[in-house]
């Protein structure tokens, strides 16, 4: 069963660089986990002692707005990795983690990543480069919407009120917007 995990490990593009000893240990840290439909994976604001890896299906993101609202932010696809940002800064979760439709992930226990880290396995760079990546994937994102949002209020003059239009130009501006 283990040789099946490194060989999984192995096949993800976060994971691939690990050598056959570093996928090894990381195996014995980590658990496959089936999702039925609309199972909650982790929910916003809970402790981060783990991340994800999608392995099948789809991963719907959400955050709660300031009305309480689930409002979606983001579809994790095979491949992806979730629930990292938490592990890595020791957060709260960001969000909130659902199965879309059946799916499968591997969990990753925290703990252990960071200890890979630690240790300076070259592998666990490799793993860091690929979070870095989707981070800043995420954040470009992010900050197109944003500015989209803006541009389409400024231009029809549909600007919020004021309270939100702070907290939109805040968040604009953080994120590195164009004034």
């Amino acid at each position: 069963m283990q040789e099946l995990m490194v060989s999984t490990l192995r096949s993800l593009p976060v994971f691939e660089e690990l050598d056959i000893a570093s996928a090894r240990e990381l195996a014995s840290h980590c658990e496959g986990v089936d999702l039925p439909q609309d199972s909650v994976l982790f929910a916003e604001d809970e402790p981060a002692d783990c991340m994800y890896v999608v392995l099948a299906g789809s991963i719907r993101l959400s955050c709660l707005s300031p009305v309480g609202e689930p409002v979606m932010v983001g579809m994790a696809q095979p491949g992806s990795v979730i629930g990292e940002m938490g592990v890595l800064d020791g957060s709260p979760r960001s969000s909130t983690a659902t199965a879309a439709g059946h799916a499968g992930v591997l969990k990753v226990e925290g703990a252990s990543f960071l200890a890979m880290i630690r240790s300076g396995q070259p592998a666990a760079w490799s793993i860091l480069h690929v979070i870095r990546t989707t981070l800043s994937e995420r954040l470009r994102t992010l900050d197109s919407r944003v500015d989209h949002v803006m541009t389409t209020a400024q231009t029809s003059g549909a600007m919020p009120g004021e309270p939100m239009r702070s907290a939109v130009d805040g968040l604009h501006k953080a994120l590195g917007g164009k004034e």
